[in-house]
């Protein structure tokens, strides 16, 4: 029967060993932390720090990862390709105990110079990927905002009030609100007409058909002047003019 050696660690292990995602795709960047770790033995000197990951039943090569400076408490790397569900990720410390002080360790025990943080596993994201947005294409500027003003008061050359309500196809309508062809289709009853104007047939409306007044609009001579107000400047004024057009900013 022979006796169990037990081995004897130089160094303690590195502590609070961290990783900010624990799950991820093939090239996503990974950060791993932990605290420094001490010399438990005289004689012991610490070298650096090899950051180790195991997949699948193999070690997996990472750049730069077996010769971390002991400066350093970090370590970031890309989740390699090909790993089947997860990962195994650790972080050691590696020193050289050739000149250990054996009388400084308890027992019998053997010495190592490699101790390791607890394993942290990181698993494959298989979660669908969010399709890519369609290219918007050029950048059209800004968007119009739609204008529009109302006319608070307008008066006649006689200086009557009317209230005109709408604007249609650039002609002021009274508040009755009516288009041309309402009040054509008024004026000349549900039977149509045989003949207006000298036409026959289909007849449908021309220039020059009615006048201003006949169709409700306002006569373009009444007209001298057009101001935009906001209404706060509208109510300021003191006097109004009889042929000039007040709008209203809304």
């Amino acid at each position: 029967m022979s006796d169990t050696v037990t081995t004897f660690k130089a160094f303690s292990a590195p502590s609070n060993f961290t990783a900010s995602k624990t799950t991820a795709r093939p090239g996503d960047s990974i950060t791993f932390t932990w605290g420094p770790s001490r010399v438990l033995v005289n004689g012991a000197i610490p070298e650096k720090y090899q950051f180790t990951v195991f997949a699948d039943g193999e070690y997996i090569k990472i750049p730069n990862a077996g010769n971390i400076p002991l400066t350093e408490t970090s370590f970031t790397f890309e989740f390699p390709e090909g790993v089947s569900n997860y990962a195994i990720c650790y972080v050691s410390i590696v020193g050289n105990v050739a000149n250990v002080d054996m009388e400084d360790v308890p027992g019998d025990q053997g010495v190592s110079g490699i101790n390791s943080s607890e394993n942290i596993n990181i698993y494959v994201d298989y979660s669908p990927v969010d399709p890519e947005p369609p290219d918007p294409g050029p950048d059209p500027g800004p968007t119009p905002t739609p204008g529009g003003a109302r006319l608070e008061q307008f008066q006649n050359s006689s200086a009557e009030n009317i209230y005109p309500k709408t604007i249609v196809e650039g002609v002021f309508r009274q508040s009755d609100g009516k288009t041309l062809e309402e009040l054509l289709e008024e004026s000349g009853g549900s039977g149509g007409v045989e003949s207006f104007n000298g036409r026959t047939g289909a007849v449908t409306p021309q220039s020059g058909d009615y006048t201003a007044t006949q169709v409700g609009a306002v006569p373009a001579g009444d007209i001298q002047a057009v101001r935009v107000l906001t209404q706060t400047e509208y109510d300021a004024l003191s006097s109004k003019n009889a042929s000039t057009l007040y709008l209203i900013k809304e």
